[in-house]
């Protein structure tokens, strides 16, 4: 049995890990008549999709509009102030835009100094559109639109096109997605940004030009460069390009291909080039003397191995923290937190338990971009009704939504570990082996359910692969 065989039998028993919490949850619960519902749901989507016969092109167009109509109108109708640090952001834009670039003297923007990227960005943004909030949010459902298009065009390279569509049909209507739609988050950029340099990736070993340095090429190490640079999790998929290229090596030797190795290699130096240089540039023009670095990397460590908050953000830690002055000092008690939280191992292994069950298990939520509509009521087709209970209700449904979707995502797994180890199963070994590493970091890092939606867009290209054996399972009992 190959390494990479190995690797996706871990992951099968991960995802299945997960996918067992969940539907513990979902029976605790007692969410039966949202799981029917759901299902419903999903078999006339599936219905309405098979029938549809338009062209690829009105496909996609349609696609992108209706996702972002659907996030715009959630926009404009709720309007959220930005909160926490996403308020900083704005604030911080909002000075770049006339020239002032003070923000960097802040603790928050020289601890994390990597967060000024998406403060000049969304700087330049305001400088263009003036300093309202709405444009801003407006462009991020377009890069919402855009990257559910990305998981279709993805999932088409490896699926028959019907089960692409409807994995990214089910994407438009996931409720997650309309829960960040309002928020002012970095996410949006980078997400559209990684997804679209990984289809570029992807698409090079289609590519009769395979081998040779082409503009898709490079372009794919600029975007998730900027993904990165917009928000830090363009390294997940670097690190998963890097496993990708070990474990072909033998076969690299062996076929005398070096096609493979010498795109990776390509993307890569592309991806460290861009990213050092925007950081040199930041700190040599004195916008932020930290350029983009992190000068406090044992934070989300110290935060996520913390038992008592099972790593969620931890007020007490950041008050004894933060109110070191001395840096070295800071780190040295840094570290010890940390020796200290993993020193018992059973301990840990609880502790990684119930991360796990907390992040991707329990319910998410609607607090960043609906904090101000908690406690009220609001005026549905004519009746007055609490905001508290709707939400109650989407998060249920959000639920069961979320574990089917995960469920054909397992079921693609099963699936490709039979597939032949050809270019097509390194790509979705890609798309898996990303998809694993990002959910398992979180089992040491600080968690937040918000977190998920980076995730998300793996599973739902996966799914494509998952609906597809359910659907041909189907069609054997059809008349």
């Amino acid at each position: 049995m190959t390494l990479k065989k190995l690797v996706l039998i871990g992951s099968l028993i991960f995802i299945g890990f997960i996918l067992a919490l969940n539907i513990k949850f979902i029976l605790e619960d007692n969410l039966l008549k949202y799981f029917i519902l759901t299902t419903i749901l999903f078999i006339l989507l599936y219905l309405c999709v098979s029938f549809l016969k338009i062209k690829d092109t009105y496909f996609i167009i349609a696609l992108f509009l209706f996702c972002f109509l659907f996030k715009s109108m959630l926009v404009v109708f709720t309007y959220t102030e930005p909160t926490s640090d996403f308020s900083l952001f704005f604030n911080a834009a909002r000075s770049v835009s006339v020239g002032d670039f003070s923000f960097a003297n802040d603790q928050y923007f020289s601890t994390w100094a990597y967060q000024t990227g998406i403060v000049l960005y969304y700087g330049f943004l305001m400088k263009l559109l003036g300093v309202g909030l709405l444009p801003l949010l407006l462009i991020n459902c377009a890069y919402m639109a855009g990257t559910n298009v990305f998981i279709y065009l993805i999932a088409k390279n490896y699926v028959d096109e019907k089960y692409a569509r409807i994995a990214a049909v089910l994407y438009l209507f996931y409720p997650a997605t309309y829960f960040l739609a309002p928020v002012l988050t970095n996410q949006h950029v980078s997400n559209f940004c990684i997804v679209w340099g990984i289809y570029l990736m992807l698409n090079l070993t289609k590519s009769k030009k395979a081998g040779t340095i082409t503009a898709p090429l490079l372009m794919s190490g600029v975007l998730i460069a900027i993904g990165n640079i917009m928000r830090p999790q363009g390294i997940i998929i670097i690190a998963s390009l890097v496993v990708l290229m070990v474990l072909n090596m033998k076969r690299v030797i062996k076929n005398k291909d070096f096609t493979f190795l010498k795109n990776g290699l390509v993307i890569m130096i592309v991806y460290f080039l861009i990213n050092t240089s925007v950081s040199a540039i930041v700190s040599s023009t004195n916008i932020n003397k930290n350029g983009l670095k992190n000068n406090y990397p044992l934070w989300k460590f110290v935060v996520g191995l913390n038992h008592e908050t099972k790593g969620i953000y931890s007020s007490e830690d950041a008050s004894t923290l933060f109110s070191v002055k001395d840096i070295k000092e800071r780190d040295r008690l840094s570290k010890e937190l940390i020796v200290e939280r993993v020193s018992n191992p059973i301990g840990l292994l609880k502790l990684i338990y119930d991360k796990n069950e907390v992040m991707w298990s329990y319910y998410d939520n609607l607090e960043w971009g609906f904090i101000s509509y908690s406690g009220k009521n609001i005026d549905v087709l004519g009746y007055s009704i609490p905001f508290n209970s709707i939400s109650q209700r989407v998060l249920k449904f959000e639920k069961v939504f979320y574990v089917l979707v995960f469920l054909a995502a397992w079921l693609s797994i099963i699936k490709l570990l039979k597939r032949n180890q050809d270019n097509d199963f390194d790509a979705l070994f890609f798309l898996v082996f990303i998809l694993v590493a990002y959910m398992g970091m979180h089992s040491f890092i600080e968690i937040q359910p918000r977190y998920r939606d980076f995730a998300m867009i793996f599973v739902f290209v996966l799914s494509s692969a998952g609906l597809s054996t359910v659907g041909n399972f189907v069609k054997k009992f059809m008349p």
